[in-house]
């Protein structure tokens, strides 16, 4: 996560996380750069640095499952003193993020899945089919995250939605049921005030939500052309291929709860393929 004075960015895996990143690094520095003032500040050392990047524990999985550090904290991994800040993240439509994700590989190294399990449904792992990957993210909902009722559908990317943006996430998880999953309200009370950037719309919403912030639009110009920053190269010459109607069934099922809490923010995400 990057602290500011005005605003927490959270990192959601896999959503245009790394280019906020990288833009307001990069704001920071031409700022330093063209200002007299901020260069002499530093070397006097009475200039607080302009942001902080928190590299922290991954909580997001049950103890042992995970155990790298990462850019990825939650909202409950944010400083008390920093908590009554803006908090802004970036979505992206589960059906391209899926897809992506499979492709991107990162499962590949790091699975989110205990050795026995792994080696028990998957023996010729890493070596999956797109519906095999389903399989495994079946797995990793069931296994990998706070003990939750046993008949309860939930996928990983409403999982982490859980674990990133509410505020007592292990709390909700335990208490998981029918009608949490499917009441339109109660979940509400228990997610944390979250500005959402779309992903499809990431230059334009991140330029609207810096100026709302107190910077200049001489300063944010260069985003409209920057360069896209850790994306997945295509594997599959054609993506149609990877929907496959085991990934539909998935998202459909599973993920309908990460699409509903988005839904209630103005962000109506449909099959795009």
């Amino acid at each position: 996560m990057i602290i500011t004075e005005k605003f927490v960015l959270l990192n959601l895996p896999k959503t245009g996380s790394t280019f906020v990143r990288s833009v307001l690094k990069k704001i920071y520095k031409n700022r330093f750069e063209r200002n007299r003032f901020f260069k002499i500040a530093k070397k006097l050392k009475i200039m607080k640095p302009p942001y902080e990047e928190l590299i922290l524990p991954n909580i997001k999985f049950k103890q042992g499952v995970v155990n790298h550090s990462d850019q990825h904290g939650v909202y409950s991994q944010i400083p008390e003193k920093d908590k009554n800040k803006t908090i802004v993240s970036v979505v992206r439509n589960p059906y391209n993020r899926l897809i992506s994700a499979y492709e991107f590989q990162f499962w590949k190294g790091r699975p989110a899945l205990e050795k026995n399990i792994l080696e028990k449904n998957f023996p010729n792992f890493p070596n999956l089919s797109i519906d095999e990957y389903i399989d495994y993210l079946v797995l990793v909902g069931e296994n990998s995250y706070e003990k939750k009722p046993k008949d309860i559908k939930i996928g990983v990317f409403s999982l982490q939605f859980i674990y990133f943006f509410f505020k007592e996430p292990k709390c909700v998880i335990k208490k998981l049921n029918k009608e949490y999953l499917e009441n339109e309200t109660l979940f509400k009370e228990d997610l944390a005030e979250v500005t959402f950037l779309k992903q499809e719309s990431l230059s334009k919403d991140l330029i609207d939500f810096l100026i709302h912030q107190g910077f200049s639009k001489k300063e944010l110009e260069f985003i409209h052309t920057e360069d896209k920053i850790n994306v997945t190269e295509n594997k599959t010459e054609n993506r149609n291929e990877l929907i496959t109607p085991k990934v539909i069934d998935y998202i459909e099922n599973y993920e309908q709860f990460y699409m509903k809490v988005l839904k209630s923010k103005g962000i109506d995400y449909v099959n795009p393929f």
